[in-house]
């Protein structure tokens, strides 16, 4: 009966519902980009992977600096339309470092929905952010799977001024490459580029 009862509350709890990424509207708003969250990600493939210390430790802001580094590849003013942007890595540095890296790397199937997404964003320090009204995204990371070769992004708009999600979509992004950095950072090249054929 007891067992019943869970069962019947579970299957009550309703996940947030946040409208598809393209139905976003960023024209004439401050646009920031806030990073690479790794902080709900696991990395899938224990004997590809380094140990997770130095992943959290190192790697994970190697990947976040790459995507600056190379604005040309990684054209946030053509994947989105826009005409500028900001960027703030802050709030995912802090969240990034925060990672448990015993438990970040592993060999089982992993997954989160939209209430990780809301977490992670209500969550995340906006406080050097260089705007406070306007649209912040930012690739919440689910994982990055060596067996199946792509790294799977919640791609999130959210309100600078309310932490609001305002539109959430789950993509893939096919790897490539040699070195661990730019071979995981082609999955992000990857999704920006499905996000251009959406927005």
């Amino acid at each position: 009966m007891k067992y019943f009862a869970l069962t019947l509350f579970l299957g009550l709890i309703v996940l947030p519902s946040f409208a598809q990424i393209h139905k976003v509207d960023l024209k004439d708003k401050n646009f920031v980009y806030f990073g690479l969250d790794f902080s709900a990600a696991k990395m899938i493939g224990s004997e590809d992977f380094p140990d997770g210390f130095e992943l959290v430790n190192s790697q994970l802001e190697e990947w976040n600096q790459l995507i600056l580094d190379e604005p040309k590849k990684f054209d946030f003013k053509k994947t989105f339309k826009i005409f500028s942007f900001d960027h703030d890595l802050d709030g995912v540095r802090k969240h990034n470092k925060a990672i448990n890296h015993r438990e970040f790397v592993t060999d089982l199937s992993y997954r989160f929905n939209e209430l990780k997404v809301e977490e992670v964003v209500k969550d995340l320090d906006l406080s050097n952010s260089p705007s406070v009204n306007g649209v912040g995204f930012i690739f919440i990371v689910e994982s990055y799977n060596k067996k199946e070769a792509k790294g799977t992004f919640w791609c999130t708009f959210f309100d600078l001024k309310t932490k609001e999600v305002l539109g959430t979509q789950k993509l893939d992004g096919e790897s490539g490459g040699t070195g661990i950095t730019s071979h995981w950072s082609n999955s992000v090249y990857d999704c920006m580029k499905k996000i251009e054929k959406i927005m």
